[in-house]
């Protein structure tokens, strides 16, 4: 038998750990499937682009707020569609879009100009990060844990003009139907 002949379903809440090990990943919530897909897959249909996180250099004193007008000028002048996401102690995090072919060469204008200028905006360093499988799985909960009263479908919930019959293979294994009971 080759390898390509077996198939192995683990269950965990650790998606992390889920996203490492496993070639398909399928969301259930309260026994009914909501997507399932490659890690990629599911980050790219489902996935709220990237967060940059800023680390400022020096930690401000409790309730003093960073004055984040320049920073937002300088990556909006990168990347406009940069959004300010949060601002706690001394961490900036904006949202960015997610990387395409034609952003990526905003993306390396940005990444290149904070390299060159941490001195000069007070930064310590930074961080970017994809959205995680953890994310997606609250997105597609509505960020409850326990779940809402109504299960969203697979089509409601990745695209709400997508008709089953047009959504992307792929997304949901052909073995299993919406709504069936795992």
């Amino acid at each position: 038998m080759q390898e390509s002949d077996r198939t192995i379903i683990m269950s965990t809440h650790h998606l992390d750990e889920a996203e490492v090990l496993s070639d398909r990943i399928a969301f259930l919530e309260r026994g009914g499937l909501k997507c399932c897909g490659s890690p990629f897959y599911l980050k790219d249909k489902l996935g709220q682009g990237y967060k940059l996180t800023l680390t400022k250099k020096v930690q401000r004193p409790e309730g003093e707020h960073i004055d984040t007008a320049d920073l937002k000028a300088f990556i909006q002048a990168h990347l406009p569609e940069a959004r300010l996401k949060e601002t706690q102690r001394g961490d900036v995090v904006y949202s960015l879009p997610p990387f395409t072919s034609s952003n990526a060469s905003s993306y390396r204008s940005l990444l290149t100009a904070l390299d060159a200028n941490l001195d000069d905006l007070q930064l310590g360093g930074y961080g970017v990060s994809d959205t995680t499988l953890e994310e997606i799985f609250l997105q597609l909960t509505n960020g409850s844990p326990g779940g809402e009263d109504k299960l969203l479908s697979i089509s409601e919930t990745v695209s709400d003009t997508a008709s089953i019959d047009s959504f992307p293979s792929g997304t949901c294994d052909s073995n299993f139907g919406i709504g069936d009971k795992i």
